[in-house]
């Protein structure tokens, strides 16, 4: 019989793979992540920053700083 544990907050968000912060933090050039998020808007029926992060896999909140910054 296995032991079960509670794991706390950091362990947990610890086994994953690391989340960016930043657009630099990605590794991909600014201008492949601006085309792939206006492909995505172009393709959604009803384009929000929350189904745009959903599709690049990134964070809500620096896909909402992205859009933000792409469309100032």
């Amino acid at each position: 019989m296995s032991q079960t544990m509670i794991l706390s907050r950091v362990e947990v968000e610890s086994m994953g793979p690391p989340v960016a912060e930043e657009i630099a933090d990605l590794g991909i050039g600014e201008a492949f992540l601006c085309d792939l998020a206006l492909k995505h808007v172009a393709l959604l029926p009803e384009p929000t920053t929350t189904a745009v992060a959903e599709r690049l896999h990134l964070p809500r909140s620096l896909t909402e700083k992205y859009l933000r910054n792409f469309i100032e």
